[in-house]
């Protein structure tokens, strides 16, 4: 009983483990998507000639820098393709181990609660004739009246 709690435990663990991943995943989606809208800013103020602060300071042409920004972007886009299928891969998973624990393991938790309870029953009835028994024996019975007899 001990070993299958604790690897029910585990089980658990993993669960919370990968549903805590999945929320990272979320937050660093929401990062990328700020990340490239202010990058797609960027890139419409480069199109239409401003020129920031730090612009004044850069050694590129506006075509050049117009170009690493684009490139960057498209690197951005790429990333946010694939991690929104890690998302939908990761989320698709975890959706089928939460029905497979809702049918799957609460029927073992029940037949194993169960099992637990009859073995506790058992014992007890066990316990319970033991304790009869020597509360009903004879040698018992005269030995009680004995030290009652005594102690008067």
């Amino acid at each position: 009983m001990y070993d299958w709690l604790q690897e029910e435990e585990i089980d658990f663990e993993a669960m919370l483990e990968a549903i805590a991943s999945l929320e990272n995943l979320w937050q660093n989606k929401e990062r990328l998507m700020q990340h490239i809208s202010q990058l797609e800013v960027k890139i419409n103020n480069l199109k239409a000639g401003k020129k920031s602060f730090k612009s004044l300071f850069n050694f590129k042409s506006p075509a050049e820098e117009l170009q690493i920004v684009e490139a960057e972007k498209g690197t951005s886009d790429k990333t946010l393709t694939d991690m929104e299928n890690v998302i939908k891969l990761a989320t698709f998973n975890i959706d089928n181990y939460i029905e497979y624990f809702k049918v799957e393991k609460l029927a073992g938790y029940y037949k194993n609660l169960n099992t637990f309870a009859e073995l506790q029953k058992s014992n007890s009835d066990k316990i319970n004739h033991v304790w009869d028994t020597v509360a009903h024996d004879k040698n018992v019975k005269k030995l009680m009246n004995e030290d009652h007899s005594e102690a008067e």
